[in-house]
């Protein structure tokens, strides 16, 4: 017998629809970490056995199943399949939390409470109740990731109060499965989540970490738009939520230790898809698309975790199919049945309190959608309802943007709109009265009673769909609709406004023109159907009624031959009941329509392909008849790809192609839209220019061919320029990619390229004093046999010392090393030295005996000793201003004034001068005390006077003891200051100019800058290359790489030691095809790197600002360089 007790009695009244309460969490799109777009695929199918529903069949066959009983609802209903016991789940108290709908009859009721109890194993109250999904109809899910490092993130630190309860949590989940102990090499951050209930928490695994390595599974949900219209117009339907759907659904062993995370109970990781991992959404939405793809669409769609399960679109008029039983609910029943057996079946569970059953409206997206249409949601609406009155500009400017939203709902919204709009108007001021106060309140007023829209239904024929346009000065307006039982309802209004060049139509053109874009806006539903269109516009009508004697190429006639591509018939009716339309064409343009209008495909290109460009170079046929067996016919001359020929075989023959669904078939449509058949060739068409056309070229060889005639044989033209000559004769797909690659990896362009990138600043930390030394020579006008220069300098307090020699031999530095150096400031740990013949041989066996390490400073880059090449600049320009500039007599050929006199004057001056690096002069770096210069002498200063006082031992030990005190501060403060100094100095060098993104690696193949050529202005050097190589890298040093030839050669100095060169020096070399053959190498000079002759010896450095390498700087890709230095005065060489 029926059991026909009551239910759900105590439950308090709800509304025909019901808002599920949610708890949601905000992060900030740049705080969002996105997955990997690789491209790289293993080519599994994400699917489980193809027959899984027999499969899970014989499980519950082979189990235990609970006895049922027979009941006069049998018929109607799937059997039962579940092992519990009937009633041991479905309580009488847990029934009367069900949500339920409350215009059920008694014996729907019953026949609704007989469907829970067969389908009672995919109830769930608890989480005892949750299981896993079977693996016959999905396997365990992967984390397909990149090549990484696994990461141990530190996590977030848990308020030692909650300790406990996280504790209970951690083991409440263990004992659930959801998770388990691990010992992997991963560790996440995790933290608490507060819930609304008091004392309640979500524990959150941070997938950031995941997220960075994961490949992006594409899979997407449905558009909310679409999934909300398909329940537009239901009489019945019902939301079904699964109960935790992800711990439904297991994760694959092999990948669970990349969730692992660290808590009280040790390391645990998840056994179930991670909520927050990056490709969970869509990995969960195919998992339920398996289970529900036989009535998938028809009968029940799913978005997110909410199974939406659909009802009839009418009544029948309460028919009735059983005694107290009606049809359309019957529908609902029976589908609802067949979802939830589905569920069942695949091992799912669903949240029974969550769920809603047997609605005459569910609220899904944010709209309400129940058997009159669709309307938004109350708390949407609300925003606008209860708006205050505005006070200001700006307060109506925000209501009007909120409003506008709803526009599609509200007929005539302009029209009531429209006195608000005038006070918006530029210049206008606001002033409030009781006008605006009416059109305020009645806006308000409209929204409130909930208008909806109904989608076009299909499956009735009679029922006789019908477009409205009309046009105005302003824009255009236009309504789709439907009629049904004799009522119009809307199922879309659209807009726009004209174009400035469109404006100044007349009045007849403009109401073609709305009627064009009128149809291109709903032409997705008026594709092969028929309907009316209603215009007030008697020109229009009788132009559409008649055969068009105007010339072809006429604009209007365009337009025309394109709306009649559609199966329609047109209609007049007068001004005053096209109401609809005519107050949407006449709105103010809003920033939304104008960025609108900015985004569509351009009317006329539609136009021009449609109705211009559809010529057959061969016999056309009949489109909509499909031949038995007939033969593929290449309607296109050798050398097109397969897609273009299936392009060119549809603009020839207008014929759908084969195993082709509708909507891929509108997406194709498209595509080809844009193309033409010319002679058997196919043709690009330009976008905004009817008459141009490109070819397509899909030959691999052919490509190649346009690339080499428009850059090698046009005189190596830029990317630019290249793409130009091709973008306007030939088109292929990223054509601009493969001119940026070709001339990117031109080996000729690359050798010419003028374009140099710097590698960071290296800052290095000062030594002790004394403990490294830069030294340097210089050839000065001979004086007395004497020619020479050498100094050298204090890397920490810039203490100089110098000597003038005769010649620069290796005897002379050695003796300067060990005379003025070692034989008063000890033996220096490291010494900067440049590679000049002077500095080989015997002084390397020198400081090899003495155990001093020495610095190689890379050829072309004085920046490494810049200390001291500084210092000896500022030694010239001091001598060349005590000189007088070192005139010569023009008669005897005499030095009026030499400049070796002057020498040790200069040197002095250097070492009682404040050095800006240190803010003390080297002197006093060393000694505590400022020098006494000789003017002091003369005229006594404040340190002459205080020494003055000094009268015994006692004073003198004293006076002494705070110089030393206050040097060790001083020494220290200087320190620091050159520290700071040296990191202010780096970030200004890497802030003004282009640095190369990351260092070269071991086996890079690299082009050596010729350097020698940017210092010789002979005519000679004018057309040699700037670049030579390519080179491999052979060893990476810190700041310096060493080269070798490409048969693994390495390239020596003049001393017969491996070369080192600065990564200033060398650009990236891309080639091609593989270098190991050196097909590429061939075309470029293989010579002495350093771009000289053996035995000579050059100096400099290439200058300038530098660009991306391989290219050519443009005026567009110019960075606009910055004129502001730091505080602090910034050393010239690349190393401090």
């Amino acid at each position: 017998m029926t059991d026909t007790r009551p239910l759900w009695k105590s439950r308090p009244e709800y509304p025909s629809y019901y808002r599920a309460p949610v708890n949601t969490l905000y992060k900030r799109k740049a705080d969002k970490v996105r997955p990997v777009n690789s491209s790289e695929s293993d080519g599994t199918i994400p699917v489980g056995h193809p027959d899984w529903q027999h499969e899970c069949l014989k499980k519950y066959h082979t189990q235990y199943r609970a006895p049922d009983i027979r009941t006069e609802f049998d018929h109607l209903l799937k059997p039962r399949i579940s092992v519990i016991a009937r009633g041991a789940r479905l309580t009488p108290e847990r029934e009367i939390t069900l949500l339920v709908g409350k215009d059920l009859l008694p014996r729907e009721r019953a026949l609704f409470r007989e469907l829970l109890f067969k389908r009672e194993g995919v109830l769930a109250w608890e989480w005892e109740h949750v299981q896993r999904i079977h693996n016959e109809v999905m396997p365990p899910q992967r984390i397909k990731t990149v090549s990484h490092e696994a990461w141990q993130h530190p996590g977030f630190k848990i308020p030692y109060a909650l300790n406990a309860i996280v504790i209970e949590m951690l083991r409440d989940r263990l004992r659930k499965g959801v998770l388990e102990p691990c010992d992997g090499p991963y560790r996440n951050p995790w933290f608490l989540v507060g819930k609304k209930q008091t004392g309640k928490y979500r524990m959150v695994n941070a997938a950031m970490m995941i997220n960075k390595v994961t490949k992006r599974d594409a899979n997407m949900p449905p558009i909310a738009d679409e999934f909300a219209e398909e329940f537009a117009g239901m009489a019945m339907a019902s939301l079904v939520d699964l109960f935790s759907g992800y711990d439904q659904i297991e994760l694959h062993k092999d990948d669970r230790d990349l969730t692992a995370i660290q808590t009280p109970l040790g390391l645990l990781r998840q056994t179930t898809i991670l909520q927050g991992a990056s490709n969970s959404v869509a990995q969960f939405q195919r998992v339920i698309s398996v289970i529900l793809h036989s009535i998938f669409g028809t009968k029940a769609r799913l978005f997110l975790d909410d199974v939406a399960v659909k009802g009839p679109r009418t009544t029948y008029n309460d028919e009735f199919v059983e005694e107290g039983i009606r049809r359309y609910v019957l529908e609902h029943v029976q589908n609802l049945d067949e979802a939830l057996y589905l569920l069942e079946l695949a091992g799912a569970v669903i949240s029974a309190e969550k769920s809603q059953f047997m609605m005459k409206g569910i609220e899904v997206v944010g709209w309400v959608c129940d058997i009159n249409g669709r309307r938004p949601d109350e708390a949407k609406v609300a925003k606008v309802t209860q708006w205050p009155t505005p006070r200001s500009k700006d307060e109506l400017r925000s209501f009007v943007g909120l409003a506008v939203y709803f526009r599609i709902l509200i007929e005539k919204f302009q029209v009531i709109m429209k006195p608000l709009y005038e006070i918006l108007r530029k210049n206008a001021h606001f002033m409030w009265n009781e006008v605006h106060q009416v059109a305020f309140t009645e806006i308000k007023s409209r929204l409130s009673e909930f208008p909806s829209v109904l989608p076009i239904d299909y499956d009735f024929n009679p029922f006789l769909m019908i477009v409205a346009a009309d046009a105005s000065i302003k824009g255009w307006g236009g309504v789709l609709m439907q009629a049904r039982n004799g009522v119009r309802n809307p199922a879309r209004y659209e807009s726009g406004v004209w174009l400035q060049a469109e404006s100044k139509y007349d009045a007849g053109k403009l109401e073609c023109r709305a009627v064009l874009m009128a149809f291109k806006k709903f032409r997705h539903w008026l594709y092969g159907v028929y309907f009316v269109l209603e215009t007030d516009a008697n020109t229009l009508v009788a132009q559409l009624n008649r055969t068009a004697t105007d010339l072809p190429g006429a604009l209007v006639t365009r337009w025309i031959a394109w709306i009649q591509l559609f199966d329609f018939d047109v209609k007049h009716v007068p001004g005053t009941g096209n109401g609809a339309a005519d107050a949407l064409s006449r709105r103010p343009p809003t920033e939304e329509d104008l960025h609108e209008r900015d985004q569509e495909q351009d009317i006329d290109d539609l136009v021009d392909t449609e109705v211009l460009y559809l010529r057959a170079s061969c016999c056309p046929v009949s489109a909509n008849v499909e031949i038995p067996g007939d033969p593929v016919i290449d309607v296109l001359h050798e050398g097109y790809s397969s897609e273009s020929e299936q392009i060119a075989r549809y603009l020839t023959t207008l014929r759908r192609p084969g195993r082709m669904s509708l909507s891929e078939f509108y997406s194709f449509k498209r595509k080809c839209m844009k193309f033409v058949v010319q002679e058997r060739h196919l043709f690009r068409r330009v976008k905004g220019n009817a008459e141009l056309l490109r070819r397509v070229l899909d030959k691999k060889e052919d490509q190649q061919a346009a690339l080499k005639s428009t850059h090698d044989d046009l005189g190596h033209k830029g990317r630019e320029a290249t793409y130009a000559l091709i973008k306007h004769r030939y088109w292929w797909s990223r054509a601009y990619e493969d001119v940026s690659k070709y001339v990117k990896t031109c080996s000729l362009c690359q050798a010419r390229a003028p374009n140099r990138l710097h590698e960071p600043a290296i800052v290095t930390q000062p030594l002790l004093l004394f403990d490294k030394w830069y030294i340097d020579t210089t050839r000065m006008p001979p004086e007395d046999g004497e020619r020479v220069v050498i100094q050298a300098r204090d890397s920490v307090s810039g203490w100089p010392e110098a000597r003038v020699l005769h010649s620069a031999k290796t005897e002379s530095v050695v003796q300067f090393i060990k005379e003025d150096i070692i034989s008063r400031y000890g033996i220096p740990r490291e010494i900067v030295i440049d590679m000049g013949p002077e500095n080989r041989g015997g002084l390397t066996a020198f400081l090899e005996r003495e155990q001093i390490s020495r610095v190689k400073i890379s050829a072309y880059h004085p920046g490494s000793n810049g200390p001291v090449e500084r210092a000896m600049r500022t030694m010239k320009d001091a001598l060349s201003k005590m000189t007088e500039g070192y005139p010569i007599d023009n008669v005897t050929r005499q030095i009026k004034r030499p400049w070796r006199p002057h020498f040790y004057s200069v040197l002095m001056a250097d070492r009682f001068t404040v050095n800006a690096t240190t803010g003390m002069s080297p002197f006093f770096f060393l000694y505590g005390k400022d020098p006494i210069i000789p003017i002091e002498l003369q005229m006594s200063t404040w340190s002459m006077l205080l020494w003055h006082e000094v009268r015994d031992r006692k004073d003198l030990l004293a006076m002494r003891a705070r110089q030393f005190e206050k040097r060790d501060q001083d020494i220290e403060e200087a320190i620091l200051r050159m520290r700071r100094l040296k990191e202010a100095n780096a970030h200004f060098f890497d802030e003004h100019h282009l640095l190369r993104n990351d260092r070269f690696a071991q086996g890079d193949l690299v082009l050596l800058h010729n350097t020698i050529r940017s210092m010789d202005y002979h005519s000679r050097t004018k057309l040699q290359f700037r670049w030579l190589g390519p080179y491999r890298i052979h060893t990476v040093k810190s700041g310096s790489y060493l080269l070798s030839e490409l048969d693994g050669t390495v390239l020596y100095d003049l001393t017969h030691q491996p070369e080192s060169f600065n990564g200033d020096r060398l650009k990236k070399f891309y080639s091609r095809k593989d270098l190991n053959d050196q097909e590429e190498a061939s075309s470029l000079p293989q010579r002495n790197p350093n771009g000289r002759p053996r035995g000579q010896r050059g100096r400099g450095s290439g200058q300038g600002r530098q660009q991306h390498e391989g290219w050519i700087e443009t005026p567009r890709e110019r960075a606009p360089r910055r004129r502001g230095r730091p505080s602090l005065r910034r050393t010239r060489g690349r190393r401090s």
